[in-house]
């Protein structure tokens, strides 16, 4: 018999913890906010993330965007 401090292992010898037994439980009562939550993490995420690793590639060298003027004209079949 198992102290009533310890909870009791699962098959397999893995235990959850509380943190992703909560994880799990939200994202079977609410996905649409979870999944809402973690595209937002990762927009905050990215911009931090992102430069570090351009410099590592040594791509140092921003392409500046095109004219907008230009952009218009050329869809619009003009010369």
């Amino acid at each position: 018999h198992a102290p009533a401090s310890r909870p009791a292992a699962r098959p397999g010898g893995q235990e959850k913890s509380v943190a992703m037994s909560w994880f799990y439980m939200a994202m079977q009562r609410e996905p649409v906010v979870m999944w809402s939550c973690f595209i937002g993490a990762l927009g905050i995420a990215l911009p931090v993330v992102v430069p570090p690793i351009r410099e590592s590639f040594g791509s140092t060298k921003t392409v500046p965007p095109p004219n907008p003027h230009a952009v218009a004209k050329a869809l619009r079949g003009g010369n």
